[in-house]
């Protein structure tokens, strides 16, 4: 139970010191990380602003797959 305790104790110090990455460090493999986190803004911006965050990410985003012909399928 003390190590459960400390353990919770060192996760509420990160979410009272925590901000927002606004910029965050992304590497070509990570695919459209923008439009991700432009569609989960959605969930947390006002209903009306819906529409708008809709236009940007609905459709086809494709990506470079790097896996060896034996794993993609």
């Amino acid at each position: 139970q003390e190590g459960s305790r400390l353990a919770f104790a060192q996760d509420v110090e990160i979410w009272q010191n925590k901000k927002a990455c606004l910029n965050p460090l992304v590497i070509p493999s990570d695919g459209p990380y923008g439009k991700v986190r432009t569609w989960y803004k959605q969930f947390y911006n006002p209903r009306d602003k819906t529409p708008d965050l809709h236009k940007r990410t609905n459709g086809l985003h494709v990506t470079l797959d790097k896996r060896s012909s034996t794993q993609a399928a």
